[in-house]
């Protein structure tokens, strides 16, 4: 008896130590999660790749088809990097346009493209969808394309009727949120767009003239929160999926089907050479009178 009281004790503490661990664990996945002014220290993989472009051609009967490929050779390394999130301006939401302590709520037309922010070196537009009603919207599409010439771009939409997406046949390195498609307009060849299936996909430097990283977050809501990070010679931001925050409780489905795209500015080496209607609603440039027209009052 004393022999089996014994067992019991040392099994209930052993219980008690993995039961520690366990929390130990998920504290520190809910809380090393990235806001506004946090600092968090995380694990990422850096991609090096080194890419040739090629054109294979084949005749038809109706005409001359083109198809563009891209041949990768990619080499990972893990590493760990503690990363600052202090964020200089947001746009997303309702939509919403954040910057320092500003906040201001606007409307755009819905399915149409807007720019929202513009450089010397890559253009950034995006189209909003209606909810409910006109009286709510969010971003479903942004594309980034390259400047000058604009050949090249990066589709990113939020995928549709998420609440009936099947994720079982999916590769854990599928995108569950995002639509991505790479895209190239060659003059006297046509358009050609492949589709960017997940995470492992590696984006040339030279097809933005951008580094382009695939990330996924996690947040206490269990929603995949999937990025599309991009740094250039002036920018450094990242259009990711987010659920409609407003809805929840019984209404959670809501904050699925109405879910969208936000779009982060972490760095800018220059404001004065970013122009578009968010850096006008920021403030750091002259509003315009379209600028003007989209606010809410």
């Amino acid at each position: 008896r004393h022999l089996a009281r014994g067992a019991m004790a040392a099994r209930s503490a052993m219980l008690a130590r993995h039961a520690a661990a366990l929390i130990a664990i998920r504290l520190c996945f809910c809380t090393g999660q990235t806001t506004t002014g946090t600092v968090t220290e995380s694990t990422s993989t850096l991609t090096t790749s080194t890419s040739t472009e090629t054109t294979a051609t084949s005749s038809t009967s109706t005409g001359t088809t083109y198809t563009t490929t891209f041949t990768t050779t990619a080499t990972e390394t893990t590493y760990t990097t503690t990363t600052s999130t202090v964020t200089e301006g947001v746009a997303g939401g309702d939509p919403v346009a954040r910057f320092g302590g500003v906040t201001l709520q606007f409307e755009l037309p819905p399915g149409t493209l807007t720019t929202l922010l513009e450089t010397h070196d890559i253009l950034i537009q995006g189209s909003v969808f209606e909810g409910g009603g006109p009286w709510e919207q969010w971003f479903g599409r942004m594309v980034l394309t390259t400047k000058p010439g604009q050949h090249r771009s990066i589709d990113i939409n939020i995928k549709e009727n998420l609440l009936h997406v099947n994720t079982s046949q999916m590769m854990r390195s599928d995108f569950r949120t995002l639509d991505v498609t790479a895209g190239a307009d060659l003059p006297g060849k046509g358009s050609h767009r492949v589709k960017l299936a997940g995470f492992h996909e590696v984006v040339p430097h030279g097809f933005l003239g951008h580094q382009i990283q695939f990330r996924k977050v996690r947040l206490r809501d269990r929603f995949q929160r999937e990025c599309v990070e991009v740094a250039g010679g002036v920018l450094h931001f990242a259009v990711c999926s987010s659920p409609s925050t407003e809805y929840h409780g019984n209404l959670r489905h809501l904050s699925i089907k109405y879910a969208h795209l936000d779009l982060v500015v972490y760095h800018a080496t220059d404001w004065k050479g970013v122009t578009g209607l968010l850096p006008e609603l920021w403030g750091v440039q002259s509003m315009s009178d379209f600028a003007k027209s989209c606010l809410k009052e």
